[in-house]
């Protein structure tokens, strides 16, 4: 009998609350323009980190590396000899590559077995962006370095896998086949 009292009770303080409109919370201020510009330098640092990084291994490198518009360096180390054959790959081609992918101290992150070269689709989302990019620039048979700032590769969030976040890349890439996909 207590437990049916003590039932009603509670039913009878609760009924009243259950009724009204639900409010809506109030908007936690922000200040976004604060938090913006917070990030903003941030990312200012980073990048010119990453520049002064990958400026100082292009030193050591002893390759003679360009840059495109795209903050993107590449040297070219082998190039083909069949002249006629060659051509630069098109959009919605797939390309056929051995690559290895190093951090700038030159561990190994991710690499093809050269006996079995990757299949990528050219202008795809599979590809790295700044791999995309240098690819654009290389003919069947030839060989490149690529340096890849991590705003062109797999920037703040790195692949979670072995990139860590903000990771420039060297990327060395033999562009071996280029071929229309099915």
């Amino acid at each position: 009998m207590k437990a049916l009292r003590l039932f009603h009770l509670l039913w009878l303080c609760l009924f009243p609350s259950a009724c009204q409109k639900p409010q809506a919370r109030a908007p936690i201020c922000a200040d976004t323009a604060k938090a913006d510009g917070a990030a903003l330098r941030v990312s200012k640092a980073v990048y010119a980190a990453e520049r002064q990084a990958l400026r100082a291994y292009i030193c050591r490198s002893g390759l003679a590396f360009k840059k495109t518009g795209f903050d993107l360096w590449y040297a070219v180390v082998d190039s083909a000899k069949n002249r006629r054959a060659r051509r630069f790959p098109r959009s919605g081609e797939t390309v056929t590559v051995d690559y290895d992918i190093r951090n700038l101290r030159g561990a190994v992150i991710y690499s093809t077995d050269k006996s079995q070269s990757r299949q990528l689709k050219f202008d795809g989302r599979a590809l790295i962006y700044g791999l995309n990019e240098g690819i654009k620039l290389l003919k069947v048979g030839d060989s490149a370095v690529f340096l890849i700032p991590s705003h062109m590769a797999f920037g703040f969030h790195g692949d979670e896998d072995k990139i860590a976040p903000n990771t420039p890349l060297v990327v060395h890439v033999k562009l071996k086949q280029i071929s229309n996909s099915p």
